[in-house]
C-alpha cells in the first residue's frame, strides 16, 4: 500500500497515541503531569494550520470565543493551551480523506503496525524495571493490560471504535481480545454506546432526557461518589452542588482547572494526591456557555456529543487522545450515516 501524506499522519498520531502513558512533570496540566507525546504533535498541528488546515469563518469565530471566555475566566494557562490543542488536533484529523483513512484501518500494515507495538511493549517491560499491566484484577485473575498507556480504561476506549470501523476478524478478535484484557467496565460502556449511537432506528432524544433526568438525580441525593471507580467519575457533580458556584460561573464558568482545585480535600482524604473531576468538573470550569462552544468548535452532532460525554467521563478535555478517540468514532457515525442513506436510497 502507498504510503501517502494523509496515510503518515495517521500513523504518526496513532505512534504518539500508543505511547501517550510517558509523562513528565510540568506546570501545564492541573495534575502537574503531561504526556510527553503532546509536545510531539505540536510541530504537526502547526504546519497543517499554517499550511493545509482548511477552516470555515464560523468555526474560526466559535473558537476564538471559547479561548476569549477561558482566558476571561482566569483559569490555568497551560490547560487553556492543552484545550485548544486537542481541538486543532482534532481538526487536523478531520481534513484527512476519510477513504484513506479506513483503507489505511483496514490494511495489513495497520494489523502489523499494532501487533509490532505490543510485542515491543512486551519486550521492553523484559529489560527494564516496568510492566505493561496495572491495576487490580476486575474480571479476571490477572492484572489489568494497558500496554504503554497511562491507563487500561484509555487503552480500552481507544480500540473499541477501531473493532467498528475494521472489516477484518482477524482485526476485530485482536482489538476485541486486548480490550477484554484490559477489563475495563468502561470500555464496554462506550462499546454499546457507540453501537447504540450509530443506529438510525434509535431515537436521539431520549438518550438527551435520559441524561438530564439522571443528571437531576445526582443533583438532589447525596452519593458517595468514592465507593467505585464508576461513581468516582461523576464526582465533579460535587463542584456543581458548591456554594461558591453561581449563576454567573453556571454560565461563563470559574476557569480550568477550578473543579480540581475544590475537589482535591476528596480526594487527599482517600489518600489521593491531585483530584480529577471528569466531565461534570469540566461544566463547572467553562460553565454551560463554555461548554456549548466546546461542542461547537469541535462542530459535533447531537449523537458526537453523546459520544463525547461519554469520553470525557474518563478523560480530562485536554488529554491527548480525546481527539483521535472522538475523530475515530465521528468515523463510525458518518459510515452509518452513509450506509443508511444507500438503504434508503
Amino acid at each position: 500500500m502507498k504510503i501517502s501524506i494523509s496515510s503518515s499522519v495517521l500513523y504518526l498520531f496513532f505512534f504518539i497515541a500508543a505511547f501517550s502513558g510517558i509523562v513528565v512533570e510540568t506546570s501545564l496540566s492541573t495534575k502537574g503531569l503531561i504526556v510527553v507525546s503532546t509536545f510531539l504533535s505540536i510541530p504537526l498541528v502547526i504546519s497543517f494550520v499554517i499550511f493545509r488546515l482548511k477552516f470555515t469563518q464560523s468555526w474560526a469565530f466559535f473558537l476564538m470565543l471559547l479561548v476569549l471566555l477561558l482566558v476571561l475566566s482566569g483559569g490555568l494557562s497551560g490547560a487553556l493551551f492543552l484545550v485548544i490543542l486537542n481541538i486543532l488536533i482534532y481538526m487536523v484529523l478531520m481534513q484527512l480523506p476519510k477513504y484513506r483513512v479506513l483503507a489505511v484501518l483496514n490494511s495489513n500494515v495497520f494489523l502489523i503496525f499494532f501487533l509490532v507495538y505490543i510485542a515491543v511493549t512486551f519486550l521492553i517491560s523484559v529489560f527494564v524495571n516496568w510492566s505493561p499491566f496495572s491495576g487490580s484484577p476486575k474480571m479476571f485473575p490477572t492484572e489489568r493490560l494497558r500496554l504503554f498507556i497511562s491507563e487500561p480504561s484509555y487503552l480500552a476506549m481507544l480500540l473499541v471504535p477501531l473493532f467498528f470501523l475494521v472489516n477484518s476478524n482477524y482485526s476485530r478478535m485482536l482489538f476485541a481480545v486486548v480490550v477484554f484484557a484490559t477489563q475495563s467496565y468502561l470500555g464496554f460502556v462506550f462499546f454499546f454506546v457507540i453501537y447504540l449511537v450509530s443506529k438510525k432506528s434509535i431515537n436521539i432524544f431520549y438518550y438527551g432526557i435520559f441524561i438530564l433526568l439522571f443528571t437531576v438525580y445526582l443533583l438532589s441525593y447525596e452519593i458517595d461518589f468514592f465507593s467505585n471507580s464508576g461513581l468516582i467519575r461523576l464526582v465533579g457533580i460535587k463542584a456543581l452542588l458548591d456554594d461558591s458556584f453561581t449563576a454567573f460561573n453556571m454560565i461563563f464558568g470559574s476557569g480550568l482547572g477550578a473543579a480540581d482545585e475544590l475537589l482535591k480535600p476528596f480526594f487527599n482524604s482517600f489518600g489521593v494526591a491531585q483530584a480529577n473531576s471528569f466531565v461534570f468538573g469540566l461544566v463547572y470550569d467553562v460553565g454551560f456557555l463554555g461548554f456549548l462552544l466546546l461542542i461547537l468548535s469541535y462542530g459535533l452532532s447531537f449523537r458526537g456529543v453523546l459520544l463525547f460525554l461519554v469520553i470525557l467521563l474518563n478523560f480530562g478535555a485536554g488529554h491527548i487522545l480525546v481527539p483521535l478517540i472522538l475523530y475515530l468514532s465521528q468515523l463510525i457515525l458518518e459510515r452509518a450515516r452513509y450506509e443508511n442513506s444507500v438503504r434508503n436510497y
